[in-house]
């Protein structure tokens, strides 16, 4: 694919190729949160034990999307708190931990992190694709007509 450069000027099919590409790097990405998901709970078990777990959950942002996080379980009755990765509440979350958990907790946060940042930009290409080609349409029916 041939790319002028960094705001991609490419053909429709160019641009439909890298929408597709990018669509399947976005289901290996989320395939990829579940499998994190999936192991920590068989290394850390039932989450009745623990302070907090492993999530995916839906962003609310301009690109919508979904991004992995720490889940709390509130009070009875209450609900949950999600705790995104790399903040206050997480780190008082982790420093809550048993010293023996933390270093296994914080590898799979940065993981996590990694994987959200990966499916971001993907998410952001993806909105910017899209976004082209209604330009790009646009503007060949203004110039049939």
């Amino acid at each position: 694919m041939a790319q002028q450069d960094w705001l991609g000027w490419w053909t429709v099919t160019e641009a439909r190729q890298r929408l597709d590409t990018l669509q399947e790097e976005r289901g290996r990405l989320l395939l990829d949160m579940k499998a994190l998901t999936t192991e920590f709970k068989r290394e850390f078990g039932d989450e009745d034990n623990l302070p907090a777990r492993l999530a995916i959950g839906t962003v609310t942002s301009v690109y919508g999307g979904r991004a992995m996080t720490w889940r709390r379980r509130g009070a009875k009755g209450s609900g949950q708190t999600w705790v995104g990765f790399a903040t206050q509440k997480s780190r008082d979350l982790i420093d809550s931990l048993p010293p023996a958990w933390r270093p296994r907790w914080l590898k799979y946060e940065r993981r996590g992190f990694w994987l959200n940042a990966a499916l971001g930009v993907r998410d952001r290409e993806i909105k910017f694709l899209k976004d082209y080609l209604v330009v790009l349409e646009r503007l060949h029916a203004e110039k049939t007509e």
